[in-house]
């Protein structure tokens, strides 16, 4: 099952995505979870840093 952020959504700043699947996962037993991040690859115009390497950097990932 694949689930993915609309670009449109995934934009600079400090951002919240929450994923909810809408089958019952409660009664499978699942061994591992991918979760693939990219970044924007060079900062935008506007940015402090336009035009350099663009970082991606992320906090936590939740899983319940």
């Amino acid at each position: 099952m694949i689930k993915s952020i609309p670009k449109e959504e995934a934009i600079e700043g400090d951002k919240n995505h929450f994923i909810k699947f809408t089958t019952d996962l409660r009664n499978t037993n699942i061994r591992y979870v991918k979760i693939k991040a990219q970044n924007i690859g060079v900062c935008p115009n506007g940015h402090p840093s336009a035009g350099g390497k663009a970082w991606l950097f992320v906090d936590e990932i939740i899983i319940e």
